[in-house]
């Protein structure tokens, strides 16, 4: 059975109701609720999970999470996956024959409950995609999702919703459009995108997205991933945090540069706007090297005078 978690029951009353104001499609037979919910991975593949609520639930049994469509999933080497083991979260299969997988809950209120699901089960799908692709143990990927996400396994997992794999799909076609796609990259996760400029001397520079999970409603992180060593006038290296040089910090070791201000930016801004504001910066700061009785302030602002002329 799906593990245990200690915690307040949400009972089966409240997720009936959470299911017919939400028109969630579900079905009840013997006192038994089924419900089933698409799931679109960050590659565009869709899978059908279903969603079992046991006939004496909550009193001892736990909801039960399985993978209906595919109905068979096999493991890279092509062979069926372990109906019943821990490297791969699954914990045996239902009546009719569905892949069960591991889930947990910890919350009373429906709402809350039925995302938790959710996110569970996407967080599973990606993982075993994530198998597929590089061999990764299913397991092991979850937990380093779960860090990387949230900095901590014992916080919900955030994936992009339906709206933001639709909005990532329409970011990645004006991107491809704007620019070769061949110099686009971007993570598996959707979480990263890399673009490889030109500058206007014909320097090689790569620029990174980082986008939060709450895209694209807040700000993403703009960093130069290549060079990764960046020197001032003197030979000193660029200051990390600096409002003369527009630089942030950094992130895994990598500048980060300004591009929107935060009260800015709005969610119909585009991460091509953010790339062209990162060229804007590494000619400035072509500019910048250039010329020794200017700051990188000045050429920044010098170069958008130019373009809005």
């Amino acid at each position: 059975m799906a593990e245990a978690i200690v915690a307040a029951r949400i009972s089966k009353e409240n997720l009936r109701r959470y299911f017919q104001r939400r028109n969630i499609p579900f079905n009840e037979t013997s006192g038994e609720i089924t419900a089933e919910f698409k799931v679109q991975t960050i590659t565009g593949t869709q899978y059908k999970l279903r969603l079992y609520i046991p006939r004496d639930f909550p009193n001892s049994v736990d909801p039960t999470l399985s993978v209906i469509d595919p109905r068979c999933l096999v493991q890279r080497n092509e062979t069926a996956i372990p109906q019943n083991a821990p490297d791969f979260k699954t914990l045996g299969r239902t009546n009719e024959g569905f892949q069960i997988i591991s889930i947990s809950y910890s919350s009373p209120n429906a709402a809350v409950f039925v995302h938790q699901i959710f996110m569970e089960g996407t967080l599973w799908v990606n993982a075993y995609e994530e198998h597929i692709a590089s061999g990764a143990n299913l397991a092991q990927h979850i937990q380093q999702c779960r860090q990387i996400a949230n900095q901590s396994p014992s916080t919900p997992v955030q994936f992009w919703s339906d709206a933001q794999t639709k909005r990532l799909a329409k970011e990645k076609g004006l991107l491809d459009d704007f620019f070769d796609p061949e110099f686009v990259e971007w993570s598996h996760d959707r979480r990263t995108v890399t673009v490889t400029i030109k500058s206007l001397q014909e320097n090689t520079y790569v620029l990174e997205v980082h986008l939060h999970h709450d895209f694209p409603n807040s700000l993403p992180t703009l960093s130069i991933a290549h060079p990764q060593e960046l020197f001032q006038v003197n030979g000193e290296p660029l200051p990390v945090f600096s409002s003369d040089f527009a630089t942030l910090g950094k992130k895994h070791d990598r500048l980060i540069i300004c591009h929107f201000r935060p009260n800015e930016w709005l969610d119909n801004c585009k991460i091509t706007h953010v790339i062209l504001k990162g060229m804007v910066w590494v000619n400035a700061y072509e500019q910048y090297l250039l010329q020794a009785d200017k700051t990188l302030r000045d050429c920044v602002r010098e170069l958008f005078q130019c373009s809005s002329e």
